[in-house]
């Protein structure tokens, strides 16, 4: 099958797949049975994964089935019947502010100067998905007006997304070599381990640091989005409101943020700088990018108390 037959990305269907032709081996696909999906399920299960994989495995050869279907290569009588399994979504972990901010001290250390800043962006902006930052261009950072703009035809809401800077982000950002509008800022600065300065960052990247700077610390369990976007809209909420993080995280519309901008970055400036606000009350903050000094660390599980 390619990427097309499934309508989904490689990443999502490709491990999808290869567990079920290893799972049905030489299996006809006009043979298979309730029972035999509902096998496969627990088969997902079996191997240490989760529901949630689980069921979107299953999803996963539901859809290639319809394709099937479609296509005329079976009929109805010969689709499985699709069995329905009730899956609790796991809580994804989450780490406090302090935590965060000592991952993105160690990646700062280790990584690609370029790689700490996507992940500094991700932590004071949830406004922002890793896949999104990827595709700047160079053209979409206005260092006058102090913003990132994600074009609609790159963000995954198909609408355009601001990202409203913080001084400090402005000044390392002016601090940078002057680079054409059109070319992608996410590239490599420095060659290593495979790859030479000027090539586009990949899109596991920025997650890869992420849990290599976790895993020195002594923390497991929490990947780049539930650590950097998912922590800092909980911790803003349980310290300010549900509502102070539903702003931060940008899920409304307001037409009038473009047309007087310079009075909507200071009110959106306002409310990211809660997370800072909170870190300052324990650790404080130096004057760069996302940059604290502090010697505890703490990770907690997200409870329906404190998720947003």
């Amino acid at each position: 099958t390619t990427g097309t037959t499934l309508g989904q990305e490689g990443k999502s269907y490709k491990p999808a797949v290869a567990r079920a032709v290893a799972f049905f081996d030489d299996r006809n696909i006009k043979t298979l049975t309730h029972d035999d999906v509902e096998g496969f399920f627990y088969h997902i299960l079996d191997m240490g994964l989760s529901e949630k994989t689980a069921k979107n495995n299953v999803d996963t050869l539901k859809v290639f089935y319809n394709w099937l279907l479609k296509n005329r290569t079976i009929g109805h009588d010969e689709m499985p019947a699709w069995p329905t399994f009730d899956v609790e979504m796991a809580m994804r972990d989450i780490v406090d502010l302090e935590t965060q901010q000592m991952i993105l001290d160690e990646i700062r250390k280790a990584e690609d100067i370029k790689v700490w800043f996507a992940c500094s962006l991700l932590a004071r902006h949830p406004n922002v998905r890793p896949g999104e930052l990827l595709q700047i261009e160079r053209g979409d950072i206005d260092l006058e007006l102090g913003k990132i703009t994600i074009r609609p035809e790159i963000a995954k809401t198909k609408t355009k997304v601001v990202i409203y800077l913080f001084d400090d982000e402005v000044e390392f950002l002016a601090g940078l070599p002057v680079e054409f509008p059109r070319l992608r800022f996410f590239r490599h600065s420095t060659s290593r381990g495979g790859v030479k300065v000027g090539d586009v960052m990949g899109d596991k990247l920025f997650n890869r640091a992420w849990c290599r700077a976790a895993a020195k610390l002594g923390i497991e369990g929490v990947s780049l989005y539930s650590g950097t976007k998912h922590s800092t809209t909980s911790a803003v909420g349980e310290a300010e409101g549900r509502a102070a993080a539903k702003e931060l995280t940008g899920h409304r519309t307001n037409s009038a943020f473009e047309r007087y901008y310079r009075e909507s970055r200071k009110g959106a400036l306002r409310v990211l700088s809660a997370r800072e606000r909170l870190l300052a009350n324990v650790v404080g903050i130096h004057g760069e990018a996302g940059g604290t000094s502090g010697t505890q660390r703490g990770h907690q599980k997200e409870t329906p108390k404190n998720r947003t």
